[in-house]
């Protein structure tokens, strides 16, 4: 489960520089910004759900 979740995440990931070019109509660097800000973002809350996680042993 772990392995489909991190795949779609990083497919996901790639589409969504594009998409902020694309469609947000963002120059090169503030998307990479907003891409890095995600990035960070996404792994500070990865962090914050594994030790709620620990803590009750379980997700729900």
């Amino acid at each position: 489960m772990a392995t489909s979740i991190y795949l779609a995440w990083y497919i996901w990931d790639s589409y969504f520089y594009s998409l902020l070019i694309v469609v947000f109509r963002q120059t090169v660097m503030p998307a990479t910004y907003i891409g890095n800000i995600y990035t960070i973002g996404s792994t500070f809350w990865a962090l914050v759900v594994r030790v709620c996680i620990r803590i009750n042993g379980r997700l729900k």
